[in-house]
């Protein structure tokens, strides 16, 4: 099944999240912190994405809920990378006990799948193979 995700989403890397030309992601590494916003529908969302070199890292969105209000949610995740294509996967781990983010994706606990790619400069991340990223992330 991992493996079949992980070519899928080579594919999302030939969808642009921009209109930036650039060299495919600024910097030979993505380790470190990346912050940006939601695009679209989720323009209210402020996204920091904090990339480990132990192939680990946090994801934490800000956003606005109609019921509880403003809200942050941050998860821990582990990745996959390919420096060549410039593509990855991000699985995302809920404490089950945590339903906070059941607000946010539907799920209160478990994992959760997001795909990233760059353009430019700019990191991509959405949580669908195709379509337009739900975020896009610049490094700090």
């Amino acid at each position: 099944m991992l493996a079949i995700m992980f070519v899928a989403v080579l594919g999302v890397g030939l969808i642009s999240c921009g209109d930036d030309d650039g060299d495919g992601g600024g910097s030979s590494s993505i380790t470190g912190t990346w912050t940006g916003q939601g695009t679209g529908d989720d323009d209210d969302e402020k996204v920091t994405v904090v990339f480990r070199s132990n192939r680990t890292g946090t994801f934490t969105v800000s956003f606005y809920d109609s019921h509880s209000g403003s809200d942050t949610e941050t998860a821990n995740f582990t990745y996959t990378y390919d420096e060549e294509t410039k593509t990855g996967v991000m699985l995302l781990k809920f404490d089950d006990d945590d339903d906070s983010y059941s607000s946010y994706s539907g799920s209160g606990g478990g994992t959760e799948t997001f795909y990233f790619w760059f353009e430019g400069d700019k990191m991509c991340i959405d949580d669908r193979l195709y379509g337009n990223p739900e975020w896009t992330l610049t490094k700090k």
